[in-house]
């Protein structure tokens, strides 16, 4: 991927939204399209396709106080069902690692948006899933 690319964001916390959608900006992505809930993800996903999404970025619990990763899970399976490997998923949780079965997993305790930014932008190696959790 390059520099431009279209990003779908799953994200319940107000916060961690702002701050992704910041540090995106930074470089030079554009969110095209947000969810903070399954149902509204769900409602999204069958529109990616036209609104030229090549990455989304998903949180694994959009459920207060569900913390099992099975929304985020949803929204991935949707996604890639839907739309193959055209479709790039993050997964963008805290604990245990790859809630969302994503094509990549970033933990929010030891990774920023940037180096979501950087995943999406393609400076980041594809070995990001076995030392995104800080091992």
């Amino acid at each position: 991927m390059a520099k431009g690319e279209r990003v779908f964001v799953v994200e319940d916390d107000d916060y961690e939204r702002r701050r992704l959608g910041y540090d995106l900006k930074e470089a030079d992505h554009v969110i095209v399209a947000e969810a903070k809930t399954k149902e509204e993800a769900m409602m999204i996903v069958p529109t990616l396709g036209d609104l030229g999404v090549r990455a989304a970025i998903v949180d694994g619990n959009l459920t207060e106080g569900v913390g099992t990763g099975k929304d985020g899970r949803e929204v991935t399976e949707r996604i890639k069902d839907l739309y193959g490997d055209e479709i790039a998923v993050i997964s963008h949780t805290r604990g245990e690692p790859d809630l969302c079965n994503g094509d990549f997993y970033v933990s929010k305790d030891v990774w920023s948006g940037r180096e979501v930014a950087e995943i999406i932008t393609g400076l980041l190696p594809i070995e990001i899933r076995a030392v995104a959790d800080g091992s």
